[in-house]
């Protein structure tokens, strides 16, 4: 396959991209970030839990299975009316909504079931704010650097994700678990609804280009068209394997370092390492996906999770044995959510990358429960994660080999050279 540049004309210019659409790009950054660690929240949560209320990993982790499940019932409905009304109008009432729900987990405890009533009403709240909401906004106004513009929207999560473990335990340490919350949801809703509001157009037209403005009427027939055409279920499947792995280390990856010997407090210190890498993977992507074969670029960044799980495998503590890790599972983490945003606007016309991305990002949801609570329960019944990384790696290969088979583009995708492959 190979791809020819489109005329001068018929695109902007990546400068004029970037002149008007900063704001967006900011609002991005933050709020695809601040919504996007809720996961590393309960992994740097678990046992200040335990110590709280007494609860295991595996009951605590599977609030985020349960709270999946329920996202993934919201995410379709939310990609529709983003599709029709655009990202603004959802995301201003939804920031509000995330900041309450964050706040909601703090009254939580010390019944089990308390804490599982708190994370789904919390799942309801966070996806109208969430990212597949914010990259709507950054897919419909950048064309030319639609993959770095995607990937820039991810240094949030990356820096977010270095600093949170840290942040947490101070928080802990200082207001007690019921507090740390509540700090961190004034803090959520300072970092989005301003944004929200400020940053994100009314009317998303894509850098003059009327084509990303939101479609007024969709066909119902032409969404379960999409639905049931095995480009979106190879794309669905890849993402549900690689998710599985996002959500045993979004949650596991700091456990997995006490249990080889590392002090909580050096296994935070790793978790830097793992941020930085986080925008590698993030920030690589993108620029390979503006410059090289996209089917290639996603077929190996899915592929660079087995090797985390594999040296994982032969871990027995060692901080710079761990900071190697902690790279590699950064790159993990970042690269695929990428991925699963560029691939939506590439395979699949923009006018239906709310709904697509939606639909995806329930299947990445409910796939990061699992994965969460099928490490926590086989933690629980080995004492040990060897088993989990096991299944981690061959279901990462699947997930690569899955997105080499993709064939083709829509008639939307950006229009950049690229090399035949």
């Amino acid at each position: 396959m190979t791809r020819t540049a489109s005329p001068a004309a018929a695109l902007p210019s990546s400068r004029s991209e970037f002149a008007t659409g900063w704001p967006i790009l900011l609002g991005g950054a933050l709020g695809t970030g601040v919504t996007g660690v809720h996961f590393q929240v309960v992994g740097a949560m678990l046992n200040p839990l335990h110590t709280a209320y007494g609860w295991s990993r595996g009951d605590a982790a599977f609030a985020l299975t349960i709270a999946t499940v329920v996202m993934s019932f919201v995410h379709v409905p939310v990609g529709i009316l983003v599709d029709r009304f655009g990202p603004k109008p959802v995301l201003v009432p939804g920031s509000l909504g995330f900041g309450l729900g964050v706040g909601l987990l703090g009254l939580a405890g010390p019944t089990l079931w308390s804490w599982y009533a708190a994370y789904a009403v919390f799942s309801i709240l966070v996806v109208p704010a969430s990212a597949f909401v914010w990259m709507n906004a950054i897919a419909r106004h950048f064309v030319v650097q639609r993959g770095l513009a995607l990937a820039l929207a991810l240094v949030g999560s990356g820096v977010l994700t270095a600093i949170i473990p840290g942040i947490v335990l101070k928080l802990v340490g200082s207001y007690g678990v019921r507090g740390a919350y509540f700090v961190m949801a004034a803090g959520a809703l300072a970092l989005t609804f301003p944004f929200a509001l400020l940053c994100i157009p009314r009317e998303m037209g894509g850098a003059g280009d009327p084509v990303h403005a939101p479609a007024p009427k969709i066909d119902r027939r032409e969404r379960w068209a999409l639905l049931l055409g095995p480009r979106f279920w190879r794309i669905a499947l890849a993402v549900a394997l690689v998710s599985i792995w996002i959500g045993t280390f979004s949650v596991h990856f700091q456990p997995m370092l006490t249990d080889a010997g590392l002090t909580p407090a050096a296994a935070a210190k790793e978790a830097l390492f793992l941020g930085v890498s986080f925008l590698v993977g993030a920030l690589g992507t993108g620029i390979l996906f503006d410059r090289f074969n996209p089917r290639l670029v996603a077929a190996g960044s899915y592929v660079v999770p087995a090797i985390a799980s594999a040296l994982l495998l032969g871990f027995h503590g060692g901080f710079a044995f761990g900071a190697v890790i902690a790279l590699l599972v950064g790159v993990g983490l970042g690269a695929p959510v990428n991925v699963l945003s560029y691939a939506s606007s590439y395979y699949f016309e923009l006018r239906h990358y709310g709904f697509v991305l939606a639909a995806l990002y329930a299947i990445l949801a409910i796939s990061i429960g699992i994965g969460s609570a099928l490490a926590g329960s086989l933690f629980d019944a080995t004492g040990s994660y060897q088993s989990a990384n096991m299944l981690l790696i061959v279901a990462s290969l699947i997930a690569g080999l899955l997105l080499l088979s993709l064939r083709g583009a829509a008639s939307t995708a950006p229009q950049v050279p690229a090399p035949a492959g």
